[in-house]
């Protein structure tokens, strides 16, 4: 009789699968980096799916194990949750990290699950996404993943030469705009013949959409010295742009949370609303401005930073350059 025919079978480990959901908004988004990047190096080749708002998607598409992105647009009642839910239900999850707290995702099947909540107020928010990693209180700085498209670009649109101050002086909330005029005496306070950073090249960043609001910053400065880079990257050239800077001045949003987190010294302005002890720019070469005006008029939204006086950003900009060796 001829001899049995042996069979071998080989067992092929399953990557770890974690589906990792954060925030609509940049900058959320950004700081949430850190936990995803807390998560990736205790468990190395796991294959990650991220939620996040659109305008937030290009931060994670070079992160490493990267099975998918679902680009969510807020819709009324949380609408825009169902479909992702209908997506990942019938899915196995191995680690799910929900920085939303999203009611229906806690019906999703996971072996293990990490909810997050809302800002305490209390603390920054990097140190209430401590608490979620069990790092031992270690706080989980931001984490960028450039591709090689994005650091390209960032080295097309920021060559060699003077240094250059990276300015965002837009984000989403009207409230938050400081007015144009005051950005231009700030920075011909810095990069003039007397200022700190003589002769430094400005570059200015926002998004298509801020077109307008941007470019009554732009139309201020010397046209021979300012690179008008409005329109001109998404949030990951951005950042990668950023970090060729030698300066980052601008309101409280993402590109803030990015420079700070790149150890570009930073600068960021809080008005009247604003909550620094949440989301100031965190790091050693950072520092803030925040002013509440009690004179505030809510037909006149930018008003809201009108407390805060062109001297008081540049001395607090000079400050910080002469600590971070700039000057």
């Amino acid at each position: 009789m001829a001899g049995a025919r042996s069979r071998s079978t080989t067992n092929v480990a399953r990557a770890m699968r974690i589906l990792f959901i954060t925030s609509n908004r940049l900058g959320d988004a950004i700081l949430s980096t850190g936990v995803l990047a807390h998560f990736l190096h205790d468990h190395p080749g796991a294959e990650i799916t991220v939620v996040c708002g659109k305008i937030a998607a290009p931060m994670f598409r070079a992160a490493p194990g990267l099975k998918e992105i679902i680009a969510v647009e807020k819709q009324r009642f949380s609408l825009h949750w169902l479909g992702p839910f209908a997506q990942f239900a019938l899915r196995r999850w191995d680690l799910m990290v929900d920085l939303r707290d999203v009611a229906i995702m806690k019906l999703i099947p996971a072996r293990r699950r990490i909810f997050g909540a809302a800002a305490s107020g209390m603390r920054h928010r990097l140190e209430d996404f401590a608490e979620l990693t069990g790092a031992g209180g270690t706080v989980p700085a931001p984490h960028f993943w450039f591709d090689e498209a994005a650091l390209a670009k960032a080295h097309l649109l920021v060559q060699p030469g003077p240094p250059v101050i990276a300015v965002a002086p837009v984000t989403g909330p009207l409230r938050k705009l400081w007015r144009p005029d005051r950005y231009a005496a700030v920075l011909e306070a810095l990069t003039g013949p007397t200022g700190p950073l003589p002769g430094a090249r400005i570059a200015v960043f926002a998004a298509p959409d801020e077109g307008p609001r941007a470019r009554a910053v732009t139309s201020l400065l010397p046209t021979d010295r300012t690179l008008d880079l409005v329109g001109a990257t998404d949030p990951l050239e951005a950042a990668a742009a950023i970090a060729e800077c030698s300066f980052f001045l601008g309101v409280d949003s993402g590109l803030m949370h990015a420079a700070a987190a790149l150890d570009v010294p930073t600068v960021g302005l809080f008005g009247h609303h604003g909550v620094p002890q949440v989301y100031r720019p965190w790091g050693v070469q950072t520092a803030y401005v925040h002013r509440r005006n009690p004179d505030w008029d809510p037909a006149d939204k930018p008003s809201a930073m009108d407390a805060i006086e062109v001297d008081e950003v540049v001395e607090v900009c000079t400050a910080l350059m002469r600590r971070a060796g700039l000057s």
